[in-house]
């Protein structure tokens, strides 16, 4: 379930009130703990110092692709290749899946490039209406020649909350090109083909962090 390299999202519980979102990378685990990096303000940018004892509830994206999350708290600080809190090794009963979807799509305006592989016509840039992690959909121009099948090159841009941008290159096929309810332009859905392992969990984690946003606002 847990994988090297895993982005954890940390929210600081106080007196049962969840407050402010860090975010850290999982560096190394045994049967036993956790090694988490020293978590980072998700607004700020700060690296936030715990002192043990200090409790978080923890949300991460499984190899499965699911969202998982539970509760937490540093047991110790300690010193591998870099300064890293050290939390208990969850048991399966303190885990709860909170996201049984393969993908989780959100609704979110990003810059998108648009070229189509074998230039069957001009490349453009739009906006997308929503994203996962498994494709997006986005505005076509007034007049396009896209058709379904078409395979496409696609560049967009994330930007995360904190401050972080990462961009995305993708190989992506249209599986659906549909008029939008009261606008003039139609609405493309394209499934991605061909992205790294990086940049996917890249969407997802920007995904997440959308989600996360629009549950504390009321959204979801």
């Amino acid at each position: 379930m847990f994988k090297i390299g895993t982005t954890l999202t940390l929210q600081l519980i106080d007196d049962d009130n969840l407050q402010s979102t860090y975010r850290s990378t999982l560096v190394e685990y045994n049967d036993h703990s956790l090694f988490l990096d020293y978590p980072i303000h998700e607004e700020s940018g700060k690296v936030g110092f715990f002192l043990d004892g200090t409790q978080f509830k923890v949300t991460f994206i499984g190899e499965d692709e699911s969202l998982y999350t539970f509760q937490t708290e540093i047991c110790e600080r300690r010193k591998l290749n870099i300064p890293v809190i050290v939390v208990p090794f969850p048991n399966k009963e303190e885990m709860y899946r909170i996201q049984r979807r393969k993908y989780v799509r959100v609704e979110a305006a990003l810059d998108v490039s648009v070229h189509n592989i074998i230039q069957e016509f001009s490349p453009f840039t739009t906006i997308t209406v929503d994203i996962s992690g498994g494709g997006l959909s986005f505005i076509a121009p007034l007049q396009h020649e896209m058709e379904e099948n078409n395979m496409l090159e696609i560049w967009f841009v994330l930007p995360f909350k904190s401050g972080d941008v990462t961009y995305v290159k993708a190989a992506a096929r249209v599986i659906r090109i549909w008029e939008s309810e009261g606008k003039k332009r139609d609405q493309v859905s394209v499934e991605f083909e061909t992205i790294s392992e990086n940049d996917q969990q890249c969407v997802i984690r920007y995904c997440f962090e959308r989600q996360l946003a629009n549950k504390k606002r009321g959204l979801l």
